[in-house]
């Protein structure tokens, strides 16, 4: 797939970008490359999941599980 050049505005509460992140690596494998290019867009945008921020401690990220 090419690099294009696009620009990518997501406008979501702040907290649910990460949450959208993390559920896109999980189903990576059922998305296929759609997943892998929803993946990259939200990285190059700075997401980070909450597990790799480390602003989640285990009991507040039960639900997410």
């Amino acid at each position: 797939m090419g690099s294009d050049n696009h620009v990518v505005q997501v406008d979501t509460k702040p907290m649910q970008a990460p949450l959208i992140l993390e559920r896109l690596k999980a189903l990576r494998g059922e998305l296929g490359m759609l997943g892998e290019e929803l993946i990259n867009l939200l990285r190059n945008a700075g997401v980070a999941t909450h597990a790799e921020s480390g602003s989640v401690t285990k009991k507040n990220s039960e639900w997410l599980i």
